[in-house]
């Protein structure tokens, strides 16, 4: 086998094991990788309810992205028939996204899921965001769907703005923000001091 032959042999197999490493890392995955951490204390079983009941949890979890996702509770409840999603009480979590500001979110109840991440957060909502806090009744965290729905109540407020409306959406790639009303004949409320 002459150079030339051997050189574009090579070239070839580089080619292939480009292409293989490049579909596995950006196309194969499409299902975001997590790396959980938990921790519990003060383990309760309570049998007669058909309950667990856990003080002081926390999740940790990282996607492949580096955006992670930390929940922590004061105590929550995995009830044997669901077991994928935890009752969490008295709830904060964070989302730190690389390159932006950490979101915070604090709420009197939550229902997480184990498997998907996705909560939905419930009763005195706070949701702060650089100079941004936004007050609500619900919040459905979405993580397949990469939205945050903030419905009932919604009130926004920053330095120089108030808003008042039933729902927001939230794409969490592009940021798009998408403000509603329950019914069409409502109108969405906005005070600025410009």
């Amino acid at each position: 086998m002459n150079k030339k032959n051997l050189s574009q042999l090579i070239l070839v197999v580089l080619l292939f094991i480009i292409v293989y490493v490049f579909y596995f890392n950006f196309f194969k995955t499409t299902t975001k990788k997590s790396k959980v951490e938990i921790t519990t204390e003060n383990k309760d079983i309570n049998t007669e309810i058909n309950t667990n009941v856990i003080e002081n949890l926390k999740y940790v979890s990282e996607d492949i992205f580096g955006n992670r996702y930390t929940i922590e509770a004061k105590s929550a409840e995995i009830i044997r028939d669901e077991e994928e999603v935890i009752k969490l009480i008295d709830v904060e979590a964070t989302i730190d996204s690389e390159n932006q500001d950490i979101i915070y979110i604090n709420s009197d109840f939550a229902d997480y899921n184990r498997i998907n991440n996705n909560t939905i957060f419930q009763d005195n909502i706070k949701i702060m965001y650089n100079n941004h806090l936004i007050n609500s009744d619900i919040i459905k965290l979405n993580f397949q769907k990469n939205m945050i729905e903030i419905l009932e109540n919604v009130h926004y407020s920053s330095l120089d703005t108030e808003m008042y409306a039933d729902k927001v959406e939230i794409d969490l790639i592009d940021k798009n923000l998408k403000l509603s009303m329950s019914n069409e004949i409502d109108e969405i409320l906005i005070k600025s001091n410009y």
